[in-house]
């Protein structure tokens, strides 16, 4: 099974990390090649090569069936912010939470905002990428209701949030008191 040259599991193996672009000796653009040809793939024929699982179900997955066992205590108090596309886009709700509440030590709190009401980090949409110049940051409205919980550390599983997240925390003036972490991370400092 062949498409424009690239067998199918090349086309699906591609990170879109652009290394192939940076080492071709005649600069062929390969990742907006391979990214066309899945767009095609998915949209025209409805393809999609494999199960995506995010992840903090990944992660969840072994604590629960013991390949990964959080054994060393991370005292804090972890506020899980639910991001845009795991939350309200996959129904991602539980998995990080089953993490933060396999860590012992760990003492999970909620925004008043959380869960399908979540509240956006500021990251969609773009907006990631452009200053705004009306009205407060959405990012630091964001941080200031994590603050609220006062915790230690404030989780996510999504590297945009990470993002608008440190940039608010840095703007409060508290990136050295509260931490921001993914929950892979904190998950990490207890399985080690």
């Amino acid at each position: 099974d062949r498409t424009d040259g690239l067998s199918y599991d090349s086309i699906w193996s591609c990170t879109n990390c652009g290394a192939c672009m940076e080492h071709c000796p005649i600069s062929i653009e390969h990742v907006d090649k391979i990214l066309g040809i899945r767009r095609a793939m998915v949209l025209n024929e409805g393809r999609i090569p494999h199960e995506v699982v995010h992840h903090t179900d990944m992660l969840a997955g072994f604590i629960a069936d013991g390949r990964l066992k959080p054994e060393k205590p991370v005292e804090m108090a972890v506020t899980f912010h639910d991001s845009c596309f795991m939350g309200r886009f996959n129904g991602i709700y539980e998995t990080p939470r089953d993490i933060v509440r396999a860590i012992p030590g760990a003492i999970l709190q909620e925004m008043d905002k959380n869960y399908s009401k979540s509240f956006c980090c500021g990251a969609g949409g773009g907006r990631m990428w452009m200053e705004e110049d009306i009205g407060k940051r959405i990012n630091l409205d964001r941080v200031q209701q994590a603050l609220a919980t006062e915790p230690d550390c404030i989780a996510a599983g999504c590297a945009y949030c990470m993002n608008m997240f440190d940039d608010a925390l840095k703007e409060e003036g508290v990136e050295e008191a509260v931490k921001f972490m993914d929950v892979a991370e904190l998950l990490a400092e207890s399985v080690q």
